[in-house]
């Protein structure tokens, strides 16, 4: 296993500045130095422009550009170079790279390409059906550009375990051009979720460049940063233990703090609007007092039966009433919105305690709220278990009161 590494992000799009790059390669003590140049939109843009100038190479317009910045620098410290400047050519990209090494004098410096993410000409041949509107792929035959498929961090390590000093590729999910080195030099299996997640956090900081060192975070008069028009990009110290100490080089503009790196990252959550299912993103600091979650509520509507998970063992069980078959509890990944006590009393045909879920009908659409499904207790123990209700998951009222003590708001909840 290797000591720690420290690897240097290059560009974060295909339009990036070039001059934080070559002072990365110049001043950045680097093990390696990462590219990231493609989105989507990138390799569409590619492949139309390959049709319309079939002289076009195929590779990253700006190649040469950050080939002459980044090679000297590179070759006197012994760093080594990842990048999906490929395109839609990477073999034709690493020739390209070959010519500059020549021109710079390097020798024994060994490239590789690594491709198979265009399969354009066997994409229909893979699929039968369209999963957006169900129809058939053969459909899309006469209008199809391309089709790209992102490969992972493995063909990187293999490329690093054959000697490569320089791997060029495609498409590349963006993390896994930064997670390559870390799998390689340490050891990482690809099966190692622990330490992988923690690469792909890395991975995903670094890909993003300048937003790190404060290009996310910069609000003049408000959120200042230092030099905001010569953003350095960030460089990662990663240890063996997925550990990771963030930075810059020194002197350089914007700035690398908890703020700057906290603004960047953004969480998926799960929204209580229509339809279910539906989720978002959100920058981690507009949320306040995040905490970990220990409880798990799971409704099965086939065995009438809530269990609350905690910390993997079951602390409650009870038997519930749900939706009838015309008014079905909706199935799926939710989570509890609030809790509402002294709801009704124990005469109340929702019982003393209500807990709000983010689920919503998927048939009562006129119903206030829009059809909020609740797990309240009820007038009519006697109903459960059963399908008795018109959505909401109903539990006898000494259950949902024992209930009440042992889960908090936030809990996930899981309907099948």
């Amino acid at each position: 296993m290797s000591k720690a590494i420290r690897i240097g992000a290059g560009s974060a799009w295909w339009g990036d500045r070039i001059e934080p790059a070559a002072l990365n390669a110049e001043r950045g003590d680097l093990d390696y130095l990462c590219f990231e140049t493609m989105a989507e939109a990138t390799v569409s843009a590619a492949q139309v422009r390959k049709r319309r100038d079939p002289g076009f190479p195929g590779y990253d317009t700006y190649l040469d550009d950050r080939m002459r910045a980044v090679l000297p620098g590179c070759l006197r410290r012994g760093t080594k170079i990842i990048t999906n400047q490929g395109w839609i050519n990477p073999e034709g990209a690493a020739q390209r790279i070959v010519h500059w090494l020549r021109h710079f004098g390097a020798s024994g410096v060994k490239v590789a390409a690594i491709s198979g993410g265009l399969i354009t000409d066997r994409a229909l041949e893979l699929t039968s059906t369209i999963l957006e509107n169900g129809k058939p792929t053969s459909t899309l035959a006469d209008s199809l550009v391309s089709a790209e498929v992102y490969l992972g961090a493995e063909p990187i390590v293999d490329a690093l375990k054959q000697g490569a000093h320089i791997v060029v590729s495609g498409r590349v999910a963006d993390p896994s051009i930064f997670m390559a080195p870390m799998m390689y030099e340490f050891g990482w299996d690809a099966l190692d979720h622990r330490h992988l997640g923690a690469g792909n956090g890395i991975g995903h900081l670094m890909e993003c460049g300048a937003q790190v060192t404060g290009g996310y975070f910069a609000d003049p008069g408000f959120k200042e940063v230092p030099n905001p028009w010569d953003l350095a990009f960030p460089i990662a110290e990663a240890e063996p233990d997925g550990s990771v100490v963030l930075t810059k080089v020194a002197g350089s503009g914007g700035a690398v703090n908890l703020m700057t790196v906290k603004e960047q990252i953004w969480l998926r959550v799960r929204l209580p609007i229509r339809p279910n299912g539906t989720t978002g993103w959100v920058p981690e600091t507009a949320l306040s007092d995040l905490q970990p979650v220990e409880t798990w509520l799971r409704i099965n509507t086939k065995a009438f039966r809530i269990t609350l998970v905690k910390k993997g063992k079951t602390v409650f069980s009870a038997p519930v009433g749900v939706g009838q078959s015309q008014w079905p509890t909706p199935k799926g990944q939710f989570f509890v919105r609030a809790k509402l006590e002294k709801f009704g009393g124990a005469g109340s045909v929702y019982g003393p305690l209500a807990f709000i879920t983010s689920a919503t009908s998927p048939t009562l659409t006129d119903w206030p709220g829009g059809g909020i499904v609740g797990v309240h207790g009820t007038n009519t123990p006697s109903l459960i278990p059963g399908r008795i209700s018109h959505g909401c998951v109903r539990l006898k009222n000494p259950d949902i009161l024992r209930l009440s003590k042992l889960m908090p708001v936030g809990t996930p909840v899981t309907i099948s």
